[in-house]
Formats: structure tokens, C-alpha cells, sequence
């Protein structure tokens, strides 16, 4: 027989123990759920806010960034560096909002990768420049694993829902 005291009343029941339990773990569980949302969303906030502002600091050097930005697929680099601006500014609040977060950070892993192999054709690489690109890489992936968690706007038609 299987014999628990709990605040003075005596149980003999063990299924009354796993039922506890159970309850404690499901609460625990909840609890950890809520707080790694509560995390990604920081993420998401932090990583966006960064390339704001580094999308902002692109604008307020255009001038000398439209000389040596590379053109790509027949536009010119002026055209390039513009339509690179306003895909990171937009991108950036997708995330923020948690909209598609897994193919904007896929979008995004992939640009950070070509613009490390960019910098490192043309050897313009720093390694101040190249820490920070593994910091977005290894932010993108997490986000890309994560999505956007549970304080994120879902959509629905990319995953083949009809919620």
C-alpha cells in the first residue's frame, strides 16, 4: 500500500500522486513555454531594431556607399543599393511583427551569407565586419528554428492551413 501524507491528511492512492504530478509538470511546461516566446519576441524586437538602424545609417551615407556598391542583375549600384535598403527596412519589420519570420530570415541568412562572400572576393573584409555578420547568421538560424513563437502573427496560407 502506497502511503503519502500531504498538510496532515494521509493518501493512500497513488494515482492521486500522479495526478500532482502531472499537473506540476504541465504547469512547468506552460510556464517554460511562455517564457521562450517571451524570448523570441525579444529576439525578434532586437534583431529588427538593429537593422533599422543600420538601414538608417546606409541612408545617411548613400552619397559615399553609391560609389562602391557592387551592381547586381544589370542594375546599376545606385539602383541596387536602394532596392538593398528598402528590402532590409521591410524586411526588418516583418520580423519585427513576426510575420513570415522563417523565409525572411531565410532571405536575410542567405544576403548576410552572399555579402560575406562578396566582401571576401573583393578582400574588404575586417574582422569586426565578419563578427558581425556571424552574429546575424547564428540569429537568423535561431529564428529560422524558432519562427516566430507564440507572439507572432502566423500565416496561415504558407503552411497550407485554412485556420
Amino acid at each position: 500500500m502506497y502511503y503519502v501524507q500531504i498538510c496532515g491528511i494521509l493518501f493512500d492512492d497513488k494515482s492521486f500522486m500522479e495526478k500532482v504530478s502531472e499537473k506540476k509538470l504541465a504547469s512547468q511546461t506552460i510556464s517554460q513555454m511562455q517564457s521562450a516566446s517571451k524570448a523570441i519576441l525579444f529576439l525578434r524586437m532586437f534583431v529588427g531594431c538593429v537593422i533599422l538602424l543600420h538601414v538608417i545609417g546606409k541612408m545617411q551615407t548613400y552619397d559615399n556607399l553609391v560609389i562602391a556598391y557592387p551592381s547586381y542583375l544589370g542594375f546599376s549600384s545606385a539602383t541596387t543599393l536602394s532596392l538593398t535598403i528598402i528590402f532590409q527596412a521591410l524586411f526588418a519589420a516583418f520580423i519585427m511583427i513576426g510575420i513570415a519570420t522563417r523565409l525572411v530570415s531565410v532571405i536575410m541568412l542567405i544576403a548576410t551569407l552572399l555579402s560575406i562572400g562578396e566582401m571576401m572576393q573583393m578582400e574588404m573584409t575586417t574582422m569586426a565586419n565578419l563578427k558581425l555578420d556571424f552574429l546575424y547568421l547564428g540569429i537568423y538560424i535561431t529564428l529560422i528554428i524558432s519562427g516566430s513563437g507564440t507572439y507572432g502573427f502566423n500565416v496561415p496560407w504558407m503552411y497550407g492551413k485554412s485556420d
